[in-house]
């Protein structure tokens, strides 16, 4: 074969790579303002197509509002500077926007004229998937910040509340156990549900489960609203409930035969969604947790991981330990940041 073979059929082959690549191809003569594109650029942007040139306005016409000056400045980069021509932009395509890549490099015609000659293709699933990398890495630094303050919070307080090198270690384990606990039970609620949220009533399952395995009849959940959270919401949400059912199971209403746990969710008029705890209790056990809950209540870790929780929501708490068992009402903003 002879490169005088190969040059006859550079534009077959041209053609074909195009098509493989669900590429467009266009010329812009930057001397007359004005530009031509094939069959599948014409589609891009919604123009009729033409072998005749039409000015580059016709086709920016088209290109989102926020894009246009992008696109030309590029060009304008491309004509003055020589610069390879390099832009991302969107094309409204039926209720949709859609993204396409434009690349193009400078020439000139055997008259003098300053072209550019370049293609488009279609890259609106690639921008999808950086947008959710995006909203994922927003994600992850929201959650480890939110995790390194509940940490040093937990520290602060198991430093002034310990007695030795010992009870502060084991007290710092268990805090941290917990809240890994409570990471797990928000990550696999999210994935259960869907990608971005969780409902509130599939965490506090998670939360009281080993309880609602052995004896449903104790524990009730009513979901008079389906209430979800944002991801970033989800791990304080999870906190609180798991602090709750550990202190049910250790003083309150799961820890004895005849003990009940109704938990509601509900959203009120004013779409703030109403989370109720609701223990109801009388063995000696939740006496004797009540006097001390009481005694300590300002100071208690219990109290202050769920203050902490609560300001993280941005909810308002209700906590009122009654003679029958504890009583816990939070009132939050179903897509608070």
């Amino acid at each position: 074969m002879t490169q005088q073979t190969l040059m006859a059929n550079a534009d077959m082959r041209a053609r074909l790579a195009l098509e493989a690549g669900h590429m467009g191809s266009w010329v812009a003569s930057l001397t007359r303002n004005t530009a031509a594109g094939d069959d599948a650029v014409c589609r891009i942007f919604g123009i009729p197509q033409s072998d005749a040139p039409r000015p580059i306005s016709d086709f920016l016409e088209h290109v989102h509002i926020e894009d246009q000056f992008r696109l030309e400045e590029a060009i304008a980069r491309s004509r003055d500077h020589g610069e390879e021509f390099r832009a991302d932009f969107r094309v409204r395509h039926g209720d949709d926007w859609c993204w396409f890549a434009g690349r193009g490099r400078l020439t000139h015609s055997e008259d003098g004229e300053i072209l550019l000659v370049g293609v488009n293709w279609d890259i609106t699933a690639r921008k999808a998937e950086e947008e959710r990398l995006s909203i994922l890495a927003k994600e992850m630094d929201h959650r480890v910040k939110n995790a390194y303050s509940v940490m040093l919070a937990l520290v602060r307080l198991g430093s002034r509340s310990a007695t030795s090198l010992t009870s502060f270690t084991d007290t710092l384990t268990a805090q941290l156990r917990a809240m890994a606990d409570a990471h797990r039970m928000s990550t696999t609620a999210a994935q259960l549900e869907h990608q971005d949220s969780a409902r509130l009533a599939q965490i506090v399952r998670m939360a009281v489960a080993p309880w609602l395995a052995a004896n449903a009849e104790r524990v009730v959940i009513d979901e008079r609203a389906t209430a979800s959270l944002p991801l970033g919401q989800l791990s304080a949400f999870a906190m609180l409930t798991y602090e709750l059912a550990t202190n049910a199971a250790k003083y309150g209403a799961l820890n004895c035969p005849d003990g009940h746990l109704v938990v509601t969710i509900d959203r009120m008029d004013d779409g703030i969604v109403l989370f109720r705890w609701d223990e109801t209790a009388d063995h000696e056990l939740a006496r004797q947790a009540r006097e001390e809950q009481e005694i300590g209540s300002e100071a208690g870790f219990g109290t202050t991981l769920l203050n902490h929780c609560a300001a993280t929501l941005k909810a308002r708490l209700k906590r009122e330990l009654r003679p029958s068992g504890l009583l816990l009402e939070l009132r939050l903003p179903e897509n608070a940041d």
